[in-house]
């Protein structure tokens, strides 16, 4: 590939005898709208389509990749963009993990980045509360210059969150926010 900084998230088109491209097209759709509602960001690139799947492409599975897609009649192809190098995933189900990984990011971001995370986490929590679809098994990706984005954003084809997804949720960006608070004022947060 010539242009590193696109590519294509591929899926069984049929998964466990499910079509997928209805809920792959959802998902981009509602991307779309969350960026141009709340400008969030998201690596879906353009709209996805399906193919029927190349011999080539069962060919040349191998391992863990070989039993989840077996051999799938047709793929869902979405065209994204690539993560911007140095990023972390962040979610709300383990406050270890989730200060660890700030923690990581935080220890190379100028104070600059740290501001703009700032503002960034807040607004996010905004949007959450205009859009709790959202809290269905969060994950948002941090990128070095302290910009969120927005993952798989078919997860909030399941509706309302579940009590497990909504309590782990609860507090998490508010966490994160004072995490990143007390990291520009150079003091310890308390994790």
């Amino acid at each position: 590939m010539s242009n590193s900084s696109k590519g294509y998230l591929i899926g069984d088109g049929n998964f466990h005898k499910v079509p997928r491209l209805a809920e792959a097209v959802e998902a981009y759709t509602y991307a779309a709208e969350l960026g141009t509602e709340y400008n969030l960001r998201h690596f879906y690139a353009a709209p996805p389509y399906e193919m029927d799947t190349p011999r080539a492409f069962v060919r040349n599975l191998r391992g863990d990749y070989k039993k989840h897609f077996g051999k799938p009649k047709s793929l869902i192809i979405q065209p994204s963009s690539t993560a911007p190098e140095g990023s972390i995933i962040i979610r709300c189900y383990n406050d270890r993990v989730l200060y660890g990984r700030l923690m990581y990011i935080l220890e190379s971001m100028s104070v600059e980045s740290k501001q703009n995370l700032l503002g960034e986490l807040e607004r996010v929590i905004h949007v959450v509360e205009a859009q709790p679809v959202l809290i269905n098994d969060f994950q948002l990706m941090i990128d070095t210059n302290g910009r969120t984005h927005h993952l798989d954003l078919n997860r909030v084809k399941r509706g309302e969150a579940s009590r497990k997804d909504a309590k782990n949720f609860e507090g998490c960006l508010e966490g994160a926010v004072k995490y990143v608070e007390d990291s520009i004022k150079g003091t310890k947060s308390v994790s």
